[in-house]
């Protein structure tokens, strides 16, 4: 029993802020989504498929904005696939991971192969773009296709990787 004239906390009127999804890490105002080990491989294209589906529904993103983060992250899954380990008789495994904060969503792929900045290719394919139908080969157009639909694209190599980084802003955002 309390007594009447104690005082009493003061209710906070502010509901208590969401929660992140059990097995999601918060940190520094990150949500830190889980991260998946796939081999390098064009076979691995569904599960990442799969991955980006699951990240762009709890980024809130628009189908439209999904469909690019897709398009942009498997043009560059397969590049690394088909160029970096199979046509340097090479294995490995591309590591996809990613985090989100209340403005932008971050997906990154990692890999083992050859030193390589797909941004190199841009210029290449602007150029591509401009020439003439009959001046135009085949191919090349990829990574630029790819990377339009994205609110950034970046690329570091870390001494042993590769790091694509794809970033989308959330349809939220004041950004």
């Amino acid at each position: 029993m309390t007594d009447p004239q104690e005082p009493q906390a003061p209710q906070d009127p502010q509901p208590p802020p969401p929660k992140p999804e059990p097995g999601l890490n918060v940190n520094a105002g990150w949500v830190e989504l889980p991260s998946l080990e796939l081999p390098g491989s064009v076979d691995s294209l569904d599960a990442l498929a799969h991955y980006i589906k699951d990240a762009a529904a709890k980024a809130g993103l628009t189908a439209k904005q999904a469909y690019g983060l897709r398009l942009a992250m498997d043009e560059i899954a397969t590049n690394i696939a088909n160029h970096g380990y199979l046509e340097n008789n090479l294995t490995g495994n591309i590591r996809v991971s990613g985090k989100m904060s209340l403005d932008e969503l971050i997906l990154m792929l990692e890999d083992t192969g050859p030193e390589f900045d797909p941004r190199a290719l841009l210029t290449k394919s602007v150029r591509i773009r401009q020439s003439s139908m009959e001046d135009k080969p085949i191919g090349g157009l990829g990574i630029y296709l790819a990377v339009k639909s994205l609110t950034r694209f970046d690329y570091r190599y870390t001494g042993t990787h590769n790091r694509n980084i794809f970033v989308m802003k959330r349809p939220s955002s004041p950004l």
